[in-house]
């Protein structure tokens, strides 16, 4: 009897054996097809294979291996679009198998299926973000989350997000998409500054990144107007004129296009914009806004820019009427408001009072509206500028005269705009004090850089070296490698102050690559990288220098003979004395030439004819020198030398 029930026994645990082994055999082979067969796109069979399993082995699986079957039963409803049973075997990971690294994977299809939740879909970015640190899929739904955050123009939120990625980002490795949101978030909260910076770093990785999506080149465009380089603005928005002429927004990008066009004083162009935006049939929420921007303009056009828009877009040429149907139809409370001051007499009385300052401001001492300050800073402008286009520089200086007493109630672009023509002027005590005035407060921040450099440009004309130093470190030149005028100033302003130490370090980060000089502001920094390389006594390196340097073919010939010089000094050293002569006859030669380099020219050219034993040239370059200036000091060197 005990002899039967031990081989009952025995034959159990065999069997049990058996089983698992076959278990552990069957189900990674299952598991291997199933991802064979969703790869393949046959979602039915996954659906069938992987349920079997589940119904049938559901006690004996690991759980990663039931984690893996419920992820790609959810994974393939989802492909044949039944959600609800997708979304109920997603959620049963977190449930049942919390620690399965398919958890993450869920959050991130769940984030997907409420792709038009943003509020889900953001709860479940989050979950990715925070459980699963430093791993890609919490970089690619902090990515996601931040993009949510910006749709909902929640900034600090998405600024939080990003700056985390970039601290889990491993150095070397760069994303374009993430400088990109990195500079929308900073745009946000009108860090123009910082938005920048981020903007140029996409352009200078992947230009394409901006160039393929629609909304990076409207957010581009902001960041480029708000930043006030409307060149770059304009560019960017046109080109999602041209090939999203679709995208929703449209309208938005229009405005700002206007907007642009007429601080580069073109605003028949901006007009344009505007027609074609309209003629879209954009929702009524857009369309007076459209409106509004197109009556304005319209009031403000030259008589023959306003006739071809009435040539060629007739039902939108009256301003009047744009104006009307803003204040009668708009559902926004200030574009009515606008609408019905531009269109109050009292405002077409009052503008034309712009040009006797006097009556202007008895009229604003009646009306402290906001918005009416607002439209005549507009008009201010508008005849700050028609001056400076006809050159009437006496009654801009009379303006600026009654004005400046009023710096409070000018804006930014009134400012920079008066300080523009001043500098021109020649009047820069008047320029540099407005430019101060804008540096001094918070509210300016976002035009600190263009007031920043022109302080620059007029303490190195003063020979304010210290000062100019000063704001060329404000300024953060070495994120802008646009700004070659700055380092420039920069390298020069270190030179004068005799801090060689700081001079050698921006000349070995700043340099230009000789191979591609494209503006004479680098073509002098690299000059004066050669004085640097001849005072280290790197000959060969600082010859090798000037001679690629000879191929920028735009420098003036002031520069050339700088450089030359430069070379043949180098070529002394090297006792290339042949070539040295050549250099510096042609130097000599040249009408560009100051008779102070002339004069060192014929000390070197006589010290090399003394050397290689030509004694007449040699007193025939003295000669010429005495003649130039006879008390020179370098003819008493020659003349010590002789003896």
């Amino acid at each position: 009897m005990n002899t039967k029930v031990y081989v009952v026994l025995f034959v159990m645990v065999v069997s049990s054996f058996v089983s698992l082994g076959l278990h552990s055999q069957s189900v990674p082979a299952s598991m291997r097809e199933i991802k064979e067969l969703f790869t393949s796109g046959k979602y039915s069979l996954v659906l069938e294979n992987s349920l079997d399993i589940l119904n049938t082995e559901e006690s004996r699986l690991t759980p990663g291996e039931a984690a893996f079957l419920h992820y790609y039963i959810g994974m393939a409803y989802k492909k044949h679009y039944n959600y609800d049973m997708a979304v109920d075997y997603l959620k049963k990971i977190e449930l049942k198998y919390p620690a399965s690294d398919y958890l993450k994977l869920a959050y991130l299809e769940l984030a997907d299926i409420f792709k038009n939740d943003y509020f889900q879909k953001e709860a479940y970015l989050e979950k990715v973000f925070e459980k699963f640190p430093k791993t890609p899929e919490a970089i690619d739904a902090g990515i996601e989350l931040s993009s949510n955050y910006l749709r909902l123009k929640n900034y600090q939120k998405a600024l939080h997000v990003l700056e985390t990625i970039v601290n889990l980002w491993k150095k070397g490795e760069t994303k374009p998409e993430l400088y990109m949101l990195l500079a929308v978030a900073y745009s946000g909260i009108n860090d123009y500054i910082e938005a920048v910076d981020y903007l140029r770093q996409v352009e200078k990785l992947i230009p394409d990144t901006i160039d393929s999506n629609p909304f990076y080149l409207l957010e581009a465009g902001k960041i480029c107007y708000n930043s006030l380089n409307f060149k770059k603005a304009i560019a960017y928005l046109e080109q999602l004129f041209n090939v999203f002429s679709d995208y929703k927004g449209i309208p938005e990008a229009a405005v700002l296009l206007a907007q642009a066009y007429e601080r580069e004083e073109k605003p028949f162009l901006g007009a344009i914009f505007l027609v074609k935006a309209i003629q879209k049939k954009p929702g009524k929420r857009h369309l007076y806004t459209l409106y509004l921007h197109l009556g304005r303009i319209l009031n403000g056009l030259e008589e023959r820019e306003l006739n071809k828009i009435k040539q060629y877009y007739p039902l939108f040429s009256n301003a009047e009427r744009l104006l009307t149907s803003v204040k009668e139809n708009s559902m926004d409370f200030q574009e009515r408001k606008t609408a019905a001051i531009l269109l109050s007499d009292e405002y077409k009385k009052a503008n034309k009072m712009v040009k006797s300052l006097d009556n202007f401001y008895k009229f604003l001492g009646t009306h402290r509206d906001p918005l009416v300050e607002k439209l005549f800073r507009e008009s201010l402008d508008a005849y700050v500028v028609g001056l400076d286009k006809k050159k009437n520089h006496e009654e801009l200086i009379k303006a600026w005269v009654k004005l400046k007493e009023r710096k409070s109630f000018l804006s930014p672009e009134n400012l920079l705009r008066f300080g523009e023509i001043l500098y021109r002027l020649k009047m820069i005590t008047n320029a540099e004090e407005i430019y101060r005035h804008l540096v001094k407060y918070r509210m300016y921040a976002k035009h600190w850089p263009a007031a920043y450099k022109q302080l620059i440009r007029i303490d190195f004309q003063l020979g304010r070296y210290e000062e100019c130093s000063k704001f060329l470190k404000r300024l953060d030149i070495k994120k802008d490698p646009e700004l070659s005028e700055f380092n420039y100033y920069n390298v020069l302003s270190l030179q004068k102050l005799k801090k060689e130490n700081e001079l050698k370090e921006l000349l070995k980060t700043n340099t230009a690559d000789v191979d591609t000089i494209n503006n004479l502001y680098q073509f002098r920094i690299l000059l004066v990288k050669v004085g640097q390389l001849e005072k280290e006594k790197k000959y060969d390196k600082a010859l090798n220098l000037c001679l690629k340097m000879n191929d920028f073919q735009e420098a003036p010939e002031e520069d050339k003979v700088h450089l030359t010089i430069a070379t043949a000094d180098l070529q002394y050293k090297k006792k290339e004395f042949t070539e040295a002569l050549d250099n510096y006859k042609w130097a000599l030669k040249s009408k560009a030439v100051s008779n102070t380099n002339k004069e060192w020219i014929l000390f070197r050219i006589t010290i090399i004819y003394r050397q290689m034993g030509n004694a007449s040239e040699a007193y025939g370059s003295l000669k010429h020198l005495k003649e130039l200036n006879p008390n020179s000091f370098w003819v008493r060197q020659l003349e010590k030398n002789a003896t």
